[in-house]
């Protein structure tokens, strides 16, 4: 293997840094060089030779798909292997990195022999000079639910209902050889049919029936939840506008008039016939959303309660390893890496079943006075940190101008939603500035509570504005799920609290939160 240049590991966790490089001087690579996000790897890409990158997915700023984007487009490092890491299995996203070069993709988690044989994958030869590509058999999807669609189309049958049998005969020799054909005389016999073990596909019904016309008979069908779905076209010589409305109004797909065209009377049949199909299969993939995603949450929520207790445990038998000693100082900062991770873990957790609380509406507040200054403060560092290749200025400043100091700012909250709720809106502010800009965050109090304002020169898209605080918008983030204004805006409502944004080309975004301040005791 080539072990002569450095390996870049880029991510903006500093502990997934840590771990990948303590696992790749296992392996061999002592020099290996870290970058925090895509930004800092271009730098160190643009003066640095490396044998190869392996990348987080999801990083602040420039993500890791941008950056293998962009280093194939650098002659010098078209051919670098770069590794991507994601904790994503989805086939869009798999084929999107494989159609921009990845050399491998390796999912979180994943076990030191993984990382290992992927190592060895992409530092072979043949791996640095022919990357992956999109097979051709991923380049023809959805051919076949085309075909399939046609398919049933054409094996459709088609129910003719008039009192005159000359007509039927007529549009039976016009559908022969593209549709099945039965026949009824009469309304009831069209009901009896329709109600068979083989209902037909589309209906063409004649108006001018006696004992009932096919205006009826369109009402019953549609009033029926087992018929409502099957196309009913008026075939009549009735061809007044009136007659045309009143059709359409109880419930007919189309109207066309005797004597019909045959090729215009076969076009619309297999035009509403597909739409059957399309509407058929569209109800399906609903009920299958639905379906999934209320599978979806009751395993979130399992999950997050039964995460609770293994991540405590993991907390406590670090502990119980510090303590006993004999480790040497290398072990005992990465068992000490690992519990703060299980803190955060645990901390996470308990935050989405607060979000899933209040979703549901089964939230309860817990609030305590709660210092802004200090937890603004303690998100600026862990902001500044994970967005470190920008330079970044986030500055403070109390409605005076002055630095506020600790303690002058206290809300009725709780700390964790707070810390939540401000570290959402920084991170917000810090992808939208541009490198080298500024976070302006001000503090001021008045009757309604303390409000925080934070300030950045990037814009909202307009076509977001008014549903900002929406659940799952998002725009301009290839990895956005648009879930963190809507958390914010949740977890400020549950501290009774309120959120506002205003955005403009010149001046910029400013999100404001006002929350409570403590009651005053008496």
């Amino acid at each position: 293997m080539k072990r002569q240049l450095p390996i870049l590991v880029v991510d903006d966790q500093w502990p997934m840094r840590q771990a990948l490089t303590a696992a790749l001087r296992d392996m061999g690579f002592h020099d290996v060089i870290t970058a925090s996000n895509g930004q800092e790897a271009v730098r160190v890409l643009s003066g640095t030779p490396v044998s190869a990158v392996i990348s987080d997915w999801n990083m602040p700023g420039m993500t890791g798909i941008g950056l293998l984007r962009w280093a194939r487009m650098q002659p010098a490092l078209a051919g670098l292997p770069f590794m991507l890491v994601s904790a994503e299995t989805d086939r869009d996203r798999v084929r999107m990195a494989i159609q921009a070069g990845v050399s491998e993709y390796l999912v979180k988690p994943y076990t030191v022999q993984d990382l290992a044989n992927k190592i060895q994958r992409i530092l072979g030869k043949e791996w640095c000079e022919a990357p992956l590509r999109v097979q051709s058999g991923d380049k023809v999807l959805g051919l076949a639910n085309a075909a399939e669609v046609e398919a049933r189309v054409d094996s459709s049958t088609i129910l003719v209902v008039d009192d005159v049998p000359a007509n039927i005969e007529v549009i039976a020799e016009i559908l022969k050889g593209d549709y099945a054909t039965v026949a009824a005389t009469s309304g009831p016999q069209a009901l009896q049919i329709v109600h068979s073990a083989q209902p037909p596909d589309l209906i063409l019904l004649d108006v001018l029936m006696p004992e009932m016309d096919g205006y009826e008979v369109c009402r019953v069908l549609k009033s029926d939840a087992a018929t409502r779905d099957i196309p009913v076209i008026f075939l009549t010589g009735n061809d007044r506008v009136e007659d045309v409305v009143r059709g359409l109004e109880v419930g007919a797909v189309d109207y066309i008039a005797k004597p019909a065209e045959p090729s215009i009377l076969k076009a619309r049949i297999r035009t509403h016939l597909r739409l059957k199909l399309a509407f058929a299969n569209l109800s399906r993939q609903n009920t299958a959303l639905a379906a999934s995603a209320k599978l979806r949450e009751d395993v979130a929520r399992i999950t997050q309660h039964d995460l609770k207790n293994p991540i405590a445990a993991i907390i406590s038998g670090v502990d119980i390893l510090l303590e006993s000693g004999g480790h040497s100082e290398a072990h005992a900062e990465m068992m000490r890496m690992m519990q703060a991770e299980a803190w955060r873990a645990l901390d996470r957790v308990n935050q989405s079943m607060s979000l899933y609380r209040m979703e549901t509406g089964t939230f309860v507040l817990r609030p305590e006075p709660v210092d802004l200054v200090s937890i603004l403060d303690t998100v600026r560092s862990e902001t500044l940190k994970a967005f470190s290749g920008m330079a970044l200025k986030i500055r403070f400043a109390a409605s005076d101008g002055t630095e506020p100091p600790a303690g002058c700012y206290i809300v009725q909250g709780e700390r964790g939603l707070c810390h939540s709720l401000f570290g959402n809106l920084l991170r917000n502010a810090a992808e939208a500035s541009q490198e080298g800009g500024a976070i302006d965050v001000r503090f001021s109090a008045g009757e309604a509570g303390v409000t925080v304002s934070i300030r950045n020169d990037g814009t909202v898209p307009s076509e977001i504005r008014d549903r900002f605080f929406e659940k799952y918008v998002t725009a301009g983030k290839p990895d956005g799920t648009g879930l963190g204004t809507y958390s914010a805006k949740l977890v400020t409502e549950a501290q009774q609290g309120t959120i506002a944004m205003v955005t403009d080309e010149k001046a910029g975004t400013t999100l404001t939160v006002t929350l409570p301040a403590p009651a005053v005791k008496e």
